[in-house]
């Protein structure tokens, strides 16, 4: 299983947003409109639906036709559901208005397991929300990573960063990149520490 160092998911980040769209790569720092780049770019099928009783999964990648248990709320237990090969599910309560930033980081990771292990999940025959050994641990700090630089592209952010540094102490900065790019500060933070960007209290 092919192992990607940081830089090389950062150049596949830059390829797949030039190929989407180059404004978000040459242009102003932005919003990635990732469900259109999902399914407009990529044409993977997006469903929402209750992938768990307690909300624990957000997201699973389907990679070849599967049969999926989702939960029922109204009948209070699991179902099988077909769900066709090329499809992303994603746990309808991200769809709350206060959940936005988590449902697009999810929205990310999911694209960023379609992208990068695709082969690796058909060989072992598992979907992407499922972790039993090391290689499926690296997968998902792989997906991480390269769904946060998806979302959050390194040079946007350093033009962004550029612009505003001087007027903003840290905590307000961060804030307001974490607005631009619509991303948790967490996400902001954990982004600009990975990029050496870090700005301490002034």
């Amino acid at each position: 299983m092919r192992e990607y160092k940081p830089r090389a998911i950062e150049s596949i980040a830059q390829r797949e947003l030039l190929q989407f769209d180059s404004e978000l790569v040459n242009g102003e720092p932005k919003v990635v409109p990732i469900e259109e780049m999902i399914e407009l770019h990529y044409g993977i099928i997006l469903q929402y639906r209750n992938l768990s009783k307690k909300g624990h999964i957000h997201g699973i990648t389907v990679f070849e036709d599967s049969i999926i248990p989702i939960y029922d709320d109204a009948n209070k237990r699991y179902e099988p559901i077909v769900v066709k090969a090329g499809t992303i599910l994603i746990d309808k309560r991200l769809l709350a208005s206060n959940k936005n930033n988590r449902l697009r980081f999810t929205l990310a990771h999911e694209l960023a397991h379609y992208i990068l292990h695709s082969e690796y999940y058909l060989e072992v025959q598992e979907l992407a929300s499922k972790i039993s050994t090391e290689s499926d641990f690296r997968t998902e700090k792989e997906a991480d990573e390269l769904g946060a630089a998806i979302l959050m592209p390194q040079g946007r952010l350093k033009v962004a960063i550029k612009r505003n540094v001087h007027q903003m102490e840290r905590k307000e900065l961060i804030y307001h990149l974490s607005h631009i790019f619509e991303v948790s500060t967490q996400a902001m933070e954990i982004r600009l520490k990975k990029l050496r960007l870090y700005m301490e209290e002034r």
